[in-house]
């Protein structure tokens, strides 16, 4: 008697050991808020935070930095992080960062967008894994203005592909807002209970995304005749 039955499968890919040492080249922006809130101990640890950035990434790794706060800077453009006297200099403009004025993080968002976009080729066709790992970190530690623009360059993110990686500092940010850009990019938020933990959190990021070695891959199930595969 022929009886359907039902059975569950757990598939664990793992990468080929061709794979196994692969480093995708990074795109990583910074868009950092630096309103007047964000004075004393909590811009001294943001500074400390993104020099060590800077010092993890590779020469062939690319970065900028977005700085925000009423108004919106590109600290630095797009560019690969490249020998030492390049990330001194790099490191040399972050230490300059003040903090001052109020905090609207859409304009600072839709840079780093641009910024990343910039590189998005970068690796495609010519690496194994096919492509670079983008991805834009998002901290601040205050309410911002028009809230919903905000959404609209989260969506523009999860459009592009590009993760959003939201952080908020302190008690005053809203993080119901992180939460949602986080997970409608595809990407996380998390809060960072004090300024020494910046450096953490910045960290953490780069280890993920140094740790990814294959990129949008698919896999093809060809079922004898007389089973179906559902989802």
């Amino acid at each position: 008697m022929n009886v359907s039955q039902l059975v569950y499968c757990l598939l664990e890919l793992r990468p080929a050991e061709t794979l196994s040492n692969v480093t995708l080249p990074l795109n990583l922006c910074l868009a950092l808020d630096h309103s007047g809130s964000m004075g004393g101990s909590k811009i001294e640890s943001l500074r400390d935070a993104t020099m060590l950035v800077i010092d993890m990434l590779q020469p062939q790794d690319y970065i900028s930095v977005i700085l925000f706060n009423n108004k919106t800077e590109v600290a630095f453009p797009s560019q690969q992080v490249g020998d030492q006297a390049r990330r001194n200099d790099l490191k040399e403009r972050i230490s300059r960062l003040r903090s001052g004025g109020g905090t609207n993080m859409a304009p600072a968002m839709e840079a780093g967008l641009i910024e990343l976009r910039k590189q998005m080729p970068v690796g495609v066709g010519a690496h194994p894994a096919g492509g670079g790992v983008n991805r834009l970190v998002l901290l601040t530690d205050g309410i911002t203005e028009k809230e919903k623009k905000c959404l609209e360059q989260t969506d523009n993110a999860a459009r592009l592909g590009i993760p959003i990686t939201a952080l908020g500092i302190g008690n005053d940010w809203n993080d119901k807002l992180m939460q949602e850009i986080g997970q409608r990019s595809g990407g996380e938020a998390d809060y960072i209970a004090s300024p020494d933990r910046i450096r953490t959190h910045f960290a953490h990021t780069v280890q993920q995304m140094q740790a990814v070695a294959l990129q949008h891959a698919s896999l093809r199930v060809r079922p004898a005749l007389g089973i179906d595969v559902r989802s």
